[in-house]
């Protein structure tokens, strides 16, 4: 029903603590995972089944509605068939940001990836990743990476 361990009574109290800090961790590899995108290795046991099948959705429809501008909590929501309030609370939970922070994040990287190709005008890459105006890009991007989006294409 969701439970991560299961220790039977007596229990011993130096293995529930070290169940416990091995349960935080395990949390803490999942959610740096999907903060940095780095592979964890494949015999650690982090993480329950069902969060790791939520964040992969969750990150699934967040990638499939990049260049929507109106996608946010709400469609989100919809389509995860949660509450805004449930998928705030998860993904804090799992993720460590917020919703719309996430967005931003997966959005502005995709548009530094982008950039990178050199196929794009900045306005062009801005429509692609979601955002209505490019001035508005150009502000959330130099906010993430403390540098314009032109100044980042010219630096290649």
């Amino acid at each position: 029903m969701g439970a991560d361990d299961y220790i039977t009574k007596p229990f011993d109290m130096a293995l529930l603590l070290e169940r416990i800090n091995t349960l935080l961790a395990n949390r803490q590899k999942l959610r740096e995972h999907y903060l940095h995108e780095l592979p964890i290795e494949q015999k650690t046991n982090s993480g329950s089944k069902i969060d790791k099948r939520f964040v992969s959705e969750f990150t699934a429809l967040v990638e499939q509605n990049l260049s929507n501008p109106d996608f946010g909590v709400n469609e989100l929501g919809k389509e995860m068939g949660l509450s805004r309030m449930q998928l705030y609370r998860k993904v804090k939970a799992l993720l460590g940001y917020s919703v719309n922070d996430y967005i931003t994040s997966v959005r502005l990287k995709k548009a530094k990836h982008l950039i990178l190709q050199d196929e794009y005008t900045i306005s062009e890459i801005a429509h692609a990743v979601g955002y209505s105006t490019p001035s508005y890009f150009s502000t959330a991007f130099k906010n993430q990476f403390g540098i314009s989006p032109s100044e980042f294409k010219s630096q290649l």
